[in-house]
């Protein structure tokens, strides 16, 4: 089996996702090629308040000014207004446990796709110490560095029924050849998420944090 396809094996063994790909340099493109595969320009896309300009029409959901926690039900009510094509969620600039069962209904109602990147909680994703949005999103995205530990890269993990489109758009927007010395570098990260010395790394994380 080649490097790239047993880090892609690791990675739908450890997440449980359906399709993964992992030929990128960052999450942000990463990310990019998830807009690519399903977004044309002028799209909805709903999003919590995260300054970023792009072709697409980006709405904000913001955190309740009392609590600082995601009011899904004021989601839902801008969801059902604007009607995105696109949902996003993340936990760059919201340090609390994100209900994606709830972000999935409200997906579902108003006709829309889910997409979390995860890239701040991957680690502790990986170690079953976070709730996984692998069974509610269509896209999940994911830096390979920082709790992953493992080198600067990104991945796309989505349902089955995508997959096509996020091959689509990787060869045509992002890259189309293979970096085999970072690949490496990320199967050899997926690897250790399965050992017993990462998950009791992340448990100190979450203790730190408490």
């Amino acid at each position: 089996m080649g490097i790239e396809n047993l880090a892609v094996e690791r990675a739908k063994q450890l997440f449980g996702a359906d399709y993964v790909n992992v030929r990128f340099h960052s999450v942000t493109q990463a990310n990019i090629s998830v807009y690519s595969a399903v977004l044309k320009p002028g799209d909805t896309v709903l999003r919590v308040n995260f300054s970023c300009e792009g072709n697409f029409n980006f709405i904000d959901y913001e955190v309740e000014k009392d609590t600082g926690c995601i009011n899904y039900e004021n989601v839902f009510g801008i969801a059902f207004k604007h009607k995105p094509k696109l949902i996003i969620a993340g936990t760059y600039s919201y340090p609390r446990k994100i209900d994606f069962f709830q972000l999935q209904e409200v997906a579902e109602e108003v006709g829309a796709m889910l997409m979390v990147d995860m890239s701040c909680i991957v680690g502790l994703v990986a170690a079953g110490l976070y709730p996984s949005p692998i069974p509610y999103a269509d896209f999940v995205t994911t830096t390979t560095a920082e709790s992953l530990r493992g080198p600067e890269g990104g991945v796309v993990m989505c349902k089955r029924k995508y997959a096509s489109l996020i091959d689509k758009a990787v060869l045509t927007h992002i890259k189309g050849t293979h970096m085999l010395p970072d690949i490496a570098g990320v199967e050899a990260a997926l690897k250790e998420a399965f050992s017993q010395e990462f998950k009791a790394y992340q448990e100190q994380t979450v203790k730190k944090e408490h």
